[in-house]
């Protein structure tokens, strides 16, 4: 599977590096790809896996038996979160109700994924 068609699956898996374990960490994500890059957006930013990220940025975006290395980040420019937001919501607006198209205090991460 090349990284066009990751655009078109509903969830893909993230693993991280557990911060205080080592341990890989991985858990399903809904996402959006825009380029080489992974948007996917948080619970909050003291979730488990945002708290890893921050630690150790190198991760991995799994779906079925691809595994694209990447490195995550959170995204902290307006511009960029807005446009991640709003593919979000265009991607999954049919499975959940009222989404806000944009929120500024959203916790939106990128994985930009190795070439």
């Amino acid at each position: 599977m090349n990284r066009s068609a990751l655009s078109t699956a509903a969830s893909c898996r993230l693993l991280t590096t557990g911060r205080r374990s080592g341990r890989p960490h991985v858990v399903s994500v809904w996402f959006v790809l825009a380029g080489d890059t992974v948007f996917v957006l948080a619970r909050g930013p003291g979730t488990d896996w945002v708290r890893n990220v921050r630690a150790e940025p190198v991760v991995e975006v799994r779906h079925r038996r691809t595994v694209l290395p990447g490195r995550a980040r959170l995204v902290t420019d307006e511009a960029e979160s807005r446009r991640a937001q709003t593919a979000w919501q265009a991607k999954y607006a049919g499975r959940l109700a009222d989404l806000p198209a944009y929120s500024p205090e959203a916790t939106v991460v990128a994985v930009d994924l190795d070439h």
